[in-house]
């Protein structure tokens, strides 16, 4: 029994990805921008982009591997019920999955570094003036 019992309906999916899709896409064009300049008012929106682009493609990777997995037609045991995947369709997924799960992570990991960077800069300098 795969432990994503959570369904949602296809209208339902549908707007959840125009909303993200909302989101993420001009975040990315912004984000874009941002970099292009050097602007690091960029900083605190590209740390969240790349952990809300890791988390939502983290949670397809989880569901790729928690799927069962398809047996033989010789097989004699029980087959499950629901989806299953078969060894090829699974590394094809994850193939595809994984290189977007790791690049918006290590974005989140490089700004969320910039920005305690920044962090620590602002407070030595308004430490100096107490």
């Amino acid at each position: 029994m795969s432990l994503c019992t959570f369904r949602m309906s296809p209208k339902t999916m549908l707007i959840s990805n125009y909303l993200y899709s909302a989101f993420l896409v001009p975040v990315f064009v912004i984000g874009l921008y941002g970099l292009y300049h050097n602007k690091r008012s960029i900083y605190p929106l590209m740390a969240i982009y790349g952990a809300t682009a890791t988390t939502t493609t983290l949670a397809c990777v989880v569901h790729v591997l928690i799927t069962p997995n398809a047996l033989p037609p010789s097989a004699t045991a029980v087959l499950p019920t629901g989806p299953t995947l078969t060894y090829e369709q699974r590394m094809m997924l994850l193939s595809s999955y994984v290189p977007f799960c790791i690049l918006p992570f290590m974005i989140a990991i490089d700004f969320g570094v910039r920005l305690t960077k920044l962090v620590n800069k602002a407070v030595k300098a308004e430490q100096k003036w107490d």
